[in-house]
């Protein structure tokens, strides 16, 4: 049995004594009714106690101050000896399922009912051996009696009639003592009258007295036996039928199903509408109510059901959990022959492992392996899998992002896209730069940026203007430099001045898109602006 023990103290420290610690019960369990319970601490605030396993509210009091609520405690079989505060700190509540609960209430007490049938058999048992001791011995009591008789007889007539009453007297037993004194009474009086062997008489009379006194306490002591094997067997029967009512209940719970083992909610939707109500109702699963079950990924509702909103999807259908359960695993090889914008067109939501011979035959931008995530855009509710609308998303085995559309009853492609991060951005504009055949003037690669001058379609043009989105050939435009007066320290306002080198010295290889510009301005000098190879 757990101890409480420990100090009470004031929150300045000091030791809390002559204080009263009260145990409210608040639950009836084994042994324990709902009661009350008071230890009073010592002058030094100790308290020392054992405490039966349940659940008590504690309250405190010092002299006549009102009771103080602490809080409760939950005290099991295997708690461990600690102080209040232990057990009120003590995070370990128990949230078993109820029904759970009540199946190991009955089973604890169809064992303590099977235990006691089993010492009331035992019992009755033992009573019934001593019954039929006692019962021998009265036989042999009753012989005796009849050998004691049949000496009267020979010695007189009338000693021979109290040995037959003797003998009648104790083979009714139980009808009393009274028949039996009187007996004797007789035998004692016949006795008398024998002149030749009184003294035999009386001393054969006083030995069948004796026995029929044995005899009778014998009796007495076997009907009471005999009582008390009634009532021990009564006991036993009620026990074994408490037992049977127990196991009755413990097999509605496990073949009622009010406890499932496993999480297998398919079994209970095969079993038909009344089990899938009757587990609703048991697991109080909200928003599942009169719900369809959709039986195929590959078939939708009709729009009407769709929009009402009356088919409860399976884990696993439509992205709700699906995971690999293909024979090979959630594994697919994509190749020439199997690619994934043609399995993509029939595949289920879901996640899969997969890799392809050339990354072609996968996302062009991508590895040739990772994992993709297959999702449904089913707005029109669609029947026919192969219309509907679907978003993929491939990680790479070098942990790229890649997210691709597959319009759903077409022959195209996945179009896919890279997800970029900074680092990858700024990667990009450093390969523009530094991954140039050109490694006196750097001149852009493709995506590169440059400031550069227009000096217009050919020598001699008069209406050169420069327009933001408009495209030039490189061998129209030449490198910029700008220069401009400075002070090392304070601002200072200086006008900038461009040198502009000629295309025919220096032009830039490719074709441009201008940055910048405006398409109003014309002149017969060359424009500076921004501009982007894409050529």
């Amino acid at each position: 049995m757990p101890q409480l023990k420990g100090v009470i103290k004031t929150p300045t420290g000091e030791p809390l004594g002559g204080a009263t610690i009260t145990l409210t019960s608040l639950h009836n369990r084994a042994g324990i009714l709902k009661s009350v319970f008071s230890h009073v601490t010592t002058q030094n605030g100790e308290y020392d106690f054992p405490v039966l396993p349940g659940v008590y509210s504690v309250r405190l009091t010092q002299s006549t101050q009102r009771l103080s609520e602490i809080g409760v405690i939950r005290v099991y079989e295997d708690s461990a000896d600690g102080s209040l505060n232990d057990f009120l700190g003590a995070t370990d509540i128990d949230l078993r399922p109820e029904a759970l609960k009540k199946f190991e209430e009955l089973a604890q007490q169809a064992q303590q009912s099977a235990e006691a049938a089993a010492e009331s058999e035992r019992q009755a048992g033992q009573h019934v051996a001593d019954a039929q001791k006692i019962k021998k011995d009265c036989q042999t009591l009753a012989d005796n009696v009849q050998q004691n008789a049949e000496a009267v007889a020979a010695s007189k007539q009338h000693v021979e009639q109290l040995a037959s009453e003797v003998e009648l007297n104790a083979g009714q037993v139980q009808q009393g003592v009274q028949n039996v004194t009187d007996a004797v009474k007789k035998a004692q009086q016949a006795a008398k009258d024998s002149a030749d062997s009184a003294t035999d008489s009386k001393n054969s009379a006083d030995n069948a007295a004796l026995s029929e006194q044995n005899a009778q306490k014998h009796a007495q002591k076997a009907e009471q036996h005999e009582q008390q094997t009634k009532q021990y067997a009564q006991d036993a029967a009620t026990a074994a039928e408490s037992a049977e009512n127990a196991k009755g209940e413990i097999d509605e719970i496990l073949e009622g199903g009010y406890l499932k083992i496993k999480n297998n909610f398919q079994e209970i939707v095969d079993a038909g509408p009344s089990a899938l109500a009757q587990a609703q109702w048991n697991l109080q699963i909200s928003g599942v109510k009169n719900k369809q079950v959709i039986a195929t990924p590959y078939t939708w509702p009709s729009r009407t059901e769709y929009e009402q909103r009356v088919h409860l999807p399976l884990a696993g259908a439509y992205g709700f959990g699906y995971t690999f359960e293909d024979q090979s695993q959630g594994r697919i090889n994509f190749n020439e022959g199997y690619t994934a914008s043609w399995w993509s067109q029939w595949a289920k939501p879901g996640r899969y492992y997969v890799s392809a011979s050339d990354k072609e035959y996968l996302a062009p931008e991508g590895e040739r392996w990772g994992i993709v995530d297959l999702l449904w855009l089913n707005g029109s509710g669609y029947n026919d899998a192969s219309k509907v609308l679907k978003i993929l998303a491939f990680y790479d085995s070098d942990g790229h992002l890649h997210i691709g559309k597959r319009v759903g009853q077409s022959d195209w492609s996945i179009s896919w896209r890279k997800l970029a991060s900074l680092s990858d951005v700024r990667a990009m504009l450093y390969s523009y730069i530094y991954n140039n055949y050109n490694r006196e003037w750097r001149d852009p690669e493709l995506g590169g940026l440059i400031l550069a001058s227009y000096q217009g379609t050919a020598d001699g043009d008069t209406n050169i203007k420069v327009s933001r989105g408009q495209t030039y050939p490189g061998s129209r435009l030449a490198p910029v430099a700008i220069e401009c007066q400075f002070t090392p320290s304070g601002t200072y306002a200086a006008t900038p001045r461009f040198y502009i080198t000629g295309c025919k010295s220096k032009s830039l290889p490719g074709t441009y898109i201008s940055l910048s510009g405006a398409p109003t301005t014309y002149s017969d000098q060359a424009f500076v602006a921004l501009f982007m190879r894409i050529v």
